[in-house]
């Protein structure tokens, strides 16, 4: 009976560690469908910087440009801007190049050493 104590101790004391680490687990994009897309891109954006918000955005268009996967949408309530710029990027099309990376990741891959 001792024996089966000191498992389920350990098996809990387990799963309390796992679950903190799953808290503090870095934000990924899963570019899985647009979907899943759409959801861990906000997740990793909502767990960033205002600052570092602005510099994720010119990292994806640095490092999604030369790919040539990335489109453009129309700019919401701004038709004026839409004509004359063209639109704004939309990097949704660009989701399988972004699949499984991080802030750091991409970032890492604009601005290497």
């Amino acid at each position: 009976m001792k024996l089966l104590g000191t498992f389920t101790q350990r098996s809990t004391a387990l799963l309390v560690v796992l679950g903190i680490a799953a808290c503090n687990s870095v934000p990924t994009i899963d570019g899985s469908s647009d979907a899943a897309f759409d959801r861990s891109h906000a997740h990793l954006v909502e767990s960033i910087s205002s600052q570092d918000r602005l510099r994720l955005s010119l990292a994806e268009l640095i490092v999604l440009a030369p790919l040539g996967c990335l489109s453009t949408k129309p700019i919401p309530g701004r038709p004026f801007l839409t004509k004359n710029l063209g639109g704004q990027a939309s990097i949704r099309c660009c989701r399988k190049e972004l699949d499984g990376l991080t802030f750091k990741d991409i970032i890492s891959r604009a601005y290497p050493e």
